[in-house]
């Protein structure tokens, strides 16, 4: 789901979807291994994807960082077109 004029993308994932090989050739190392959980990582990538994807053409093109845990099950993140070193999403 994605509200276009606000940038918001939303992602629900069925666990049993997901599947190691896709999230491999989808991420970086460096993704994986900062997600606190590889799933939150596919919906974080997805929804930051749906947000954006009036500029963006496939999925490997959003990179994930910068994780915070906002409480035990919530982590906030930023995201930002893969390989630049541009603002994340949002910052302006």
């Amino acid at each position: 789901w994605t509200m276009k004029p606000f940038h918001i993308g939303v992602d629900i994932e069925r666990l049993d979807r997901l599947k190691p090989r896709i999230i491999q050739r989808v991420s970086t190392a460096a993704e994986r291994e900062s997600a606190p959980r590889i799933p939150w990582l596919w919906s974080a990538k997805e929804a930051a994807f749906k947000s954006h994807s009036e500029k963006l053409e496939v999925i490997s093109s959003v990179e994930i960082f910068d994780w915070q845990a906002v409480s035990a099950s919530q982590w906030r993140f930023r995201a930002r077109e893969a390989g630049t070193s541009s603002a994340p999403f949002g910052s302006g």
